[in-house]
């Protein structure tokens, strides 16, 4: 029996750990334990929207597209390096469930690629992330209230991304 998650890591010798939807930073020993490094992945086109709820925040902004990123984690928010990246594109009446969906089949197509391509045999490589890193906050409940006096066009963008799975939006 193991005292901690760690003591199962180092035990375990595994050669990549795959971390998805964690809401925090991680600490240095889940990171560095694996072999190869640990995986982690964002819905958006990394390095714009780093952080938590990007889905929210693009469907908020009426953005036509976003991304699966699988990347490597280090130490910082999203920030490692990129292994692939897919576009997803939104279609206007798209709630976040739905756009959650949809990135999370990108990344199962993502996976099953390096699982296949096979992680340790130089297969495949990432790349660092270039362009200007923007971020993204959490959605709490106390920034979903409507603001009635927006466009018709933003209240519906606002309510889409302020849906299930994240604290939804209301008056």
């Amino acid at each position: 029996m193991y005292t901690t998650s760690q003591g199962a890591i180092e035990d375990r010798s595994i050669e990549v750990s795959l971390v998805t939807g964690w809401p925090e930073l991680l600490k240095p020993e889940p990171i560095d334990a694996p072999e190869l490094g640990c995986v982690n992945r964002n819905f958006s086109l990394l390095p714009e929207r780093r952080g938590r709820s990007p889905v929210a925040g693009v469907l908020i902004h009426g953005l036509s597209e976003t991304g699966a990123s699988p990347f490597w984690v280090n130490k910082n928010v999203d920030s490692g390096e990129l292994i692939d990246q897919r576009v997803v594109q939104i279609d206007p009446s798209e709630h976040a469930v739905d756009l959650h969906h949809s990135c999370t089949q990108a990344t199962i197509a993502q996976f099953n690629k390096m699982t296949l391509l096979r992680f340790g045999d130089g297969y495949f490589s990432s790349q660092p992330q270039e362009g200007e890193a923007t971020y993204t906050h959490p959605r709490r409940p106390d920034i979903g209230i409507i603001d009635w006096t927006d466009s018709a066009w933003e209240l519906h963008n606002f309510v889409c991304g302020q849906s299930h799975p994240h604290p939804v939006a209301f008056t």
